[in-house]
């Protein structure tokens, strides 16, 4: 039933169509820049050592802008930061060591928060009673961007050290493209049908109703508790 129902609803082919390559896209780079590291010829232990340090802003980012800004805008920007980055480190020369190691923390910091985010962006994008197949095919995806990463590393590392980076590159402005066609759902509760996600301007008008008059009961029940009983 639920993949009869993703193949013939158009706004749920859609969201999957556009949630699931972002999904496949930041496991292939994520894990590639990850494996990277590896045929690089520096000390590794170095290397993977500032390469996780780069996860902690990376997280923190993400906690300040998904409530301030929303979802859509830091989700492409971070992939769009990512390609970019890996494009540019690419061509720089190896004796400017340092400049290219910087470069390319920017961009494991833009993929990290990529690959973070696509996780909770992706679970709001599906009502209910079909969230936890849409959730589960596009964490498939995941996993087969994981498997493909190594192959495209190695491999085409061995035409050149650096066409990994200029194949993670495209995939990242591909996925931050197509995320710029996702609906934005920050403020929006996790939809229960296919009208909510259709029509999440009805959600918003909805809450704006009812927040005045859940306020006012909340102020009534709290002026009613607070009375003296000697007084009643």
């Amino acid at each position: 039933m639920s993949l009869s129902l993703h193949l013939s609803h158009k706004y749920i082919s859609k969201s999957s169509s556009l949630s699931a390559c972002p999904r496949f896209t930041s496991a292939v780079v994520y894990q590639g820049l990850i494996m990277r590291l590896g045929i690089l010829g520096g000390n590794v232990y170095i290397d993977f050592l500032i390469s996780g340090l780069v996860e902690f802003p990376a997280a923190f980012l993400i906690l300040f802008t998904i409530e301030r800004i929303g979802r859509r805008l830091p989700f492409a920007t971070a992939n769009i930061v990512a390609g970019a980055s890996c494009f540019i480190t690419a061509f720089i020369p190896d004796s400017m060591f340092w400049f290219k190691t910087v470069v390319a923390c920017i961009g494991r910091l833009g993929i990290t928060m990529t690959f973070e985010m696509v996780v909770f962006v992706n679970t709001e994008l599906y009502p209910t009673f079909v969230r936890n197949f849409g959730v589960s095919v596009c964490s498939t995806l995941c996993d087969v961007g994981g498997i493909v990463a190594p192959f495209l590393l190695y491999r085409l590392a061995v035409i050149w050290l650096e066409l990994p980076l200029i194949i993670f590159g495209c995939l990242a402005f591909l996925a931050g493209g197509l995320v710029l066609l996702l609906p934005e759902t920050r403020g929006v509760p996790l939809p229960e049908t296919i009208d909510n996600i259709e029509f999440p301007e009805r959600v918003r008008e909805k809450i704006t109703l009812e927040s005045p008059q859940l306020a006012n009961l909340l102020s009534n029940s709290g002026v009613s508790s607070c009375k003296d009983p000697a007084a009643v």
